[in-house]
């Protein structure tokens, strides 16, 4: 076999050798250390990053928690003014009411009061007219209305009549 030939085997193997020996050589002197400062480039800006992530959640937390500190401070403030400013209005307001009512406008409440003394006599005043109109001929000569209790008799009267007359 020609292969095996000890005159050719011993040169295919120097050179088998001196290719092994030189790529071996040229990677160690070249590429892997060249890849190392690579791969530790990468890795630091992966830290430096990572770092700089986490600087930034943290930042990001802090400025979240101080936002909802001044967000429930505000509320309560708001509360508070704003309650004040209520009952401050509130008394303003009762009393503003009370000068107006016994100043400027006890005249008129005096007058209004009047009118409606006036108008429950006349709302009475009918009442008796419609009872007058809707009862007996009998019973009207007894018709003086002169009692609430009288009153509310004849009204429960009307009501039931009236709805008599409905159904």
């Amino acid at each position: 076999m020609p292969q095996l030939d000890k005159v050719t085997f011993l040169s295919q193997f120097f050179w088998l050798c001196i290719f092994y020996f030189g790529f071996y050589y040229m990677l160690m002197k070249h590429f892997l250390p060249a890849m190392g400062r690579l791969l530790k480039l990468r890795q630091r800006k992966m830290n430096i990053s990572q770092d700089g992530l986490s600087i930034v959640v943290d930042e990001k937390m802090a400025k979240s928690f101080q936002r909802d500190a001044l967000i429930a401070q505000g509320a309560k403030n708001f509360r508070g003014i704003f309650s004040e400013s209520l009952e401050n209005t509130s008394a303003w307001m009762t009393k503003n009411l009370n000068e107006s009512n016994t100043g400027h406008f006890a005249a008129g409440n005096k007058a209004y009061m009047t009118t409606l003394e006036t108008g429950t006599a006349l709302q009475h005043t009918v009442q008796k007219l419609s009872l007058k109109a809707i009862l007996s001929p009998r019973s009207v000569g007894t018709l003086a209305l002169s009692s609430p209790e009288k009153e509310v008799f004849y009204a429960t009267k009307v009501v039931q009549l009236l709805e008599g007359k409905k159904k």
